[in-house]
């Protein structure tokens, strides 16, 4: 069985988890930049607290780009 490709949101609101005391909603892509620098800010795990908005959301998005390009790839083989 192949593996279904993931999209980037989908792989976005993965990523988000491990960064926020949650994932970032479906709605998020909707929203204007400072509510999306809001929530995460407001929803910073503890090791992200301190952290700006925009470092946080580098680090979803370089966590969610290794599991489109390196996971999905390895299971499709």
């Amino acid at each position: 069985m192949k593996a279904r490709k993931i999209t980037k949101e989908e792989s976005l609101i993965f990523a988000s988890g491990e960064f926020l005391c949650g994932h970032i909603p479906v709605e998020f892509f909707d929203w204007k930049e400072d509510k999306q620098d809001k929530f995460l800010e407001d929803n910073a795990h503890e090791s992200v607290e301190s952290a700006s908005a925009e470092y946080i959301w580098e680090q979803i998005d370089m966590l969610a780009w290794s599991v489109r390009d390196n996971f999905v790839k390895e299971i499709a083989k």
